[in-house]
């Protein structure tokens, strides 16, 4: 009978989630007592007293209210990979932790200024109200000067250089100094300094694992204070390697955000307002940052070194999705030195309006900056983003080597150009010199109404020649469009070879090669002055893409033999948005998993989904078990096939990275092939709706109800990411309506729930006694 059997989940790696003994929930709040003992009724004041009582996999609870204090984790708080240690809010409540203090004591110095006396502290932020007030003066610390020179635009140097919104700490006297805006007395505001140098972060050289923070609000962090740790130092929360920052609101950082350990991911959070940069990473690592609004870091106007929205270095790789990236100073996305070949992966995000230029010689200049820069690196996947609106370049490539651009929309980017293509040669070898600049492609780009110098500046590595077959660097199946004018292409050698630009694209196509199938035409958006980027049903974009062929093989498209390029029912559209039909209707669509074996959920915009499961069959360790299997699935020549074994329920499944909606949909279909020589004795589909619950259908099962392992996941052996997993749940079960028939491809099709608004969390597979293929899994209108 199948409940005397051994229940398992199979994905490739399992992993039992297991509580340890001394793990405990301990309660925290500002007006607690450290005598207390941790419950709700009498909850602790010090958040790392809590960690400590809490234990390996415990819970901190904090409640509402400030929290000034620095919290270090130590390799007693680790948790598990079952089992995170967790520290998190109370309910709905909003407990916020600050690296500043608040002053007060404030004596006036002339009727503009006030100063705060005895104070010993070199802070580099000041809030009145929560609102900065700007630095005078520098206190020569990380990034103010490296390697002789200034790296950050400094205001003034002194007491006499004050204006209103201004303050100035004299170092040698001990005071601060304020000049509120409204010359106000600051005795009537909160005024706030910063002081701690971060606020929750791993203890020097302490390996720290499997930690989370969620749900809390940090503000404030001083990076004067002398600090030696690295890769930590001046960063206001890390968690370690193998963590989870999810659902937080960091900002007002004096230097960094978030550094992103091994195997951590930060999910849904803001990340703003920090002086240098929102987040890094350690090197070596597949972190993910996914759901994430990045904007204004960089605020303290560093020139180049280390800035922007995500600065990635050195040897950093990982996953940037569905995330806002805009107006940080400094690069959105800046990968630098990150050439080990780990899986760089940057789609479905908005990448609007970052900047950074300075007035040189009564000129606007735009600094070395872009939408996304990637310098020294290789192995990276940049498709179906927004870039919109950047100084400097949409995208800029430099000395790298590996880089797909593709399904890209790109509109109003300042600068050198929407894509430059370039940076070789790199002379000092300690400085990235030695790299190559090669097997570039930027295929399938809408490029609309850019105002920078040209739409596409490819710059080979040879003066004068543009051998697009020697070099691998090329341009095609793209559209391009400006108002009112040509278009604008460029190519070159290094530096000093320019070739002549090209406004004709026909003439650019004659003299290169390059661009042989794209085309000049209006895409016709839907609506682009509301920024509306999906294509109209008369755009020239729809079922335009080259989903595979030579020179360029996309990772994720469908192999298809007949080379026609074609992804299931139709081309894919060019740009990072695909059309509706022309009934109005959702589209059939296609979900499947990509390499690491997540689901590929957001390849394109509002829900929509495509790819199957045909890839891949240059990797055969990953969990969807790529393997031939006969008959051939309809998609080609591979799919996924699960092996039970041993009379055990064995399972695989597909965890969303962002839930699924099924608005528009009516069905959840799947293609489903039981072995012949292996058939399986039971067998079930079945998705996890948006409230945990799992319903299916089954075959050969005598219960309609069949229960889940408690608190089970499988780990990416590769990646240590977080593939699938459940809480004590049950699926309900009904049988087939299909006739599952071994030996044969049968779409099977379930109802999906009838809520308008209801999600798909992830999709599973089961059997036991056998052997089951999958292939084609689809939302059907």
């Amino acid at each position: 009978m199948l409940h005397k059997r051994q229940v398992l989940w199979f994905f490739g790696l399992m992993m039992l989630m297991v509580v340890p003994s001394q793990a405990a929930t301990i309660y925290v709040s500002p007006q607690g007592q450290n005598t207390a003992d941790g419950s709700i009724n009498a909850p602790v004041s010090d958040i790392s007293q809590a960690l400590d009582m809490a234990g390996g996999g415990g819970t901190v609870i904090l409640r509402e209210g400030v929290y000034r204090q620095r919290v270090t984790l130590k390799p007693k708080h680790s948790g598990n990979p079952g089992q995170l240690t967790t520290i998190t809010c109370y309910a709905d409540e909003k407990p916020i932790l600050k690296g500043s203090d608040q002053l007060t004591d404030w004596t006036a110095y002339n009727k503009n200024i006030w100063q705060h006396d005895n104070w010993s502290i070199p802070s580099q932020q000041v809030y009145v109200d929560g609102k900065p007030l700007i630095q005078i003066g520098t206190q020569n610390v990380i990034g103010d000067i490296e390697d002789g020179m200034k790296r950050r635009l400094v205001t003034g140097n002194d007491i006499n250089d004050m204006a209103a919104g201004s303050f100035y700490f004299d170092a040698k006297a001990k005071k601060l100094y304020v000049w509120l805006v409204d010359s106000s007395d600051p005795n009537k505001h909160v005024i706030e300094a910063g002081v701690r140098d971060y606020i929750i972060r791993p203890a020097h050289r302490s390996p720290v694992t499997y930690v989370a923070v969620k749900n809390l609000t940090f503000r404030h962090a001083n990076s004067s204070v002398p600090e030696i740790e690295k890769p930590y130092n001046y960063t206001m929360v890390t968690v370690g390697n193998e963590g989870l920052i999810e659902n937080c609101d960091i900002q007002w950082g004096d230097f960094r955000g978030v550094m992103m350990g091994r195997n951590t991911q930060l999910l849904n959070s803001t990340i703003a307002n920090m002086g240098n940069c929102g987040v890094d990473a350690s090197p070596r690592s597949p972190w993910r940052v996914s759901g994430c609004t990045i904007t204004n870091n960089g605020h303290r106007r560093y020139l180049g070194w280390h800035c922007g929205g995500l600065k990635l270095i050195p040897d950093a790789y990982g996953t940037i999705e569905n995330c806002l990236v805009s107006e940080n100073w400094g690069p959105g996305v800046w990968f630098d030195w990150s050439d080990t070949g780990g899986q760089i992966v940057i789609r479905n995000n908005r990448i609007l309006n970052n900047r950074a230029t300075q007035m040189i010689q009564g000129k606007i200049r735009h600094i070395d900056v872009a939408g996304i820069k990637i310098e020294t690196s290789r192995n990276v996947l940049i498709y179906n983003n927004l870039i919109s609106g950047n100084d400097g370049n949409g995208i800029i490539v430099m000395a790298s080597s590996a880089v797909e651009i593709f399904n890209n929309t790109f509109t109003h980017n300042k600068g050198m150009a929407a894509v430059q293509v370039g940076g070789v040669p790199r002379g000092n070898k300690a400085l990235g010199g030695g790299n190559t600049l090669d097997h570039i492609n930027v295929i399938n780009n809408v490029f609309y109404n850019n105002h920078a110098t040209y739409d596409v500046s490819l710059q080979f590595p040879v003066t004068g020649r543009t051998d697009k077959v020697t070099f691998k660097l090329n341009s095609d199946y793209n559209c391009y469009y400006r108002f009112g004018g040509p278009v604008q292409l460029h190519t070159g050698g290094t530096y000093t070879g320019f070739l002549p630009a090209f406004d004709d694209l026909k003439t650019w196509q004659q003299q290169t090669g390059l661009d042989e199938h794209s085309f000049a035409a209006d895409p016709m958006f839907i609506n682009a002055m509301q920024g509306d980027y999906q294509p109209g049903s008369n755009s020239p974009l729809r079922d335009a893409s080259i989903g595979f062929g030579k020179p360029w093989t996309p990772p994720m498209f469908d192999a298809s033999p007949d080379g026609a390029g074609r992804l299931r029912f139709k081309r894919l559209d060019i740009g990072a948005y695909e059309s509706a039909d022309t009934h109005g209707k959702a589209a059939p669509v296609t979900i499947a998993p990509k390499a690491d074996g997540m689901l590929i959920d957001d390849v394109l915009p509002a829900g929509v989904m495509s790819l199957d499961c045909s890839n891949h069959a240059s990797d055969p360790r990953r969990f969807w078990l790529w393997t031939a299997v006969d008959p051939k699935p309809a998609s080609g020549a591979l799919c996924a096939k699960l092996v039970a074994e041993n009379d055990s329920l064995r399972l695989m499944g597909l965890l969303m990275q962002t839930p699924i909606s099924t608005a528009g949909y009516k069905t959840l279909a799947a293609r489903l092939c039981l072995s012949p020589q292996q058939t399986p004795e039971n067998v079930l589909f079945a998705l996890q709706t948006e409230d945990g619950n799992y319903i299916g259908q089954g075959l050969g099962f005598q219960s309609t109800r069949i229960k889940l392992p408690k608190q089970v996941a499988s780990i990416d052996p590769d990646t240590g990411a977080l593939l699938a997993g459940s809480d004590s749940r049950t699926i309900s079960l009904s049988q087939f309506s299909d006739n599952l028939t071994a030996g044969k491809w049968v779409q099977v099709q379930m109802a999906l729930p009838s809520e308008a608004h209801s999600q798909i969390r992830s999709v599973i597979l089961g059997a036991t006694d056998g052997v089951v293929a999958i292939d084609q899994i689809q939302l059907l209108p």
